[in-house]
């Protein structure tokens, strides 16, 4: 009987094994082919950025209406592979270096899918359906994964070491027209636990001078750091947001304004 019983408990321990390996190869996979597809954008973005920081303007046809429009010359070949593009974003020395995409209709749909609209866990980093990234809005929220590979918004939670903030204080976020750079005034926690967030970091899109201060006060009152840097009425806002495991249901924020 014992042998029996020990038989069992070998192909059970081995059944799981063989999952467990086999769960780890698809994970590996599958962050080989996310990691390729936001690398071949990043390349094709980079092989036709301009020498010049100016921005340079060509002319489409907008791939679902046909009407003409201008756009960054870097930008205009991925746009025309998914017209949900609305951005890209990147930070000097991290792998940082993305599309931002926007559904109005749908606000979270690529969530859990990447820029061709294909399943994946990784997803893709979008912006918060209600704002107005060319106007743009006060504040425009952006939101990404928290992955274990280091992709997607991973290095974010890097900004909790005081010396990495230091050396990466500038965030490059273009539209489709203009490119521009913002300063970080704040990096915090927080929970979206209901009943327990300290302030809702992703409501704010537009507002009253009055708004505006108390959603700057808030992010600067949680900052981990005193950045050095305020802001103002006037000015616009990105507030970069990405999933925190230390507490229950954490998010870790990054709070900067436009300078250029």
């Amino acid at each position: 009987m014992q042998k029996y019983i020990f038989r069992g408990l070998v192909c059970i321990l081995a059944a799981v094994f063989l999952v467990s390996i086999g769960l780890l190869a698809d994970y590996f996979i599958d962050s080989y082919k996310s990691n390729k597809l936001y690398g071949d954008l990043a390349n094709q973005v980079q092989q036709n950025r301009p020498t010049s920081s100016e921005n340079v303007l060509v002319t489409i046809k907008h791939p679902d209406t046909g009407e003409d429009m201008q756009i960054l010359q870097e930008y205009a070949p991925i746009f025309q592979q998914n017209t949900d593009l609305v951005g890209w974003i990147r930070i000097e020395d991290t792998n940082i270096d993305y599309p931002v995409l926007q559904t109005p209709d749908s606000p979270n749909y690529y969530l859990y899918r990447n820029f061709n609209k294909q399943d994946d866990k990784h997803g893709a980093i979008y912006a918060d359906a209600a704002a107005d990234v060319a106007g743009p809005s006060d504040n425009v929220t952006i939101y990404g994964h928290r992955m274990n590979d280091k992709t997607m918004f991973r290095t974010l939670l890097n900004f909790q070491d005081k010396a990495f903030f230091e050396a990466h204080r500038y965030v490059y976020f273009d539209t489709l027209t203009e490119h521009h750079i913002y300063e970080i005034i704040a990096v915090f926690q927080t929970t979206a636990d209901p009943g327990k967030v300290n302030f809702a970091y992703n409501d704010f899109v537009s507002g009253s001078e009055a708004e505006f201060d108390e959603y700057v006060a808030n992010c600067k009152e949680l900052s981990w750091f005193d950045s050095g840097v305020d802001a103002e009425y006037g000015d616009k806002l990105i507030t970069l947001g990405t999933c925190d495991h230390t507490i229950p249901n954490g998010r870790w924020v990054v709070v900067a304004k436009r300078i250029t």
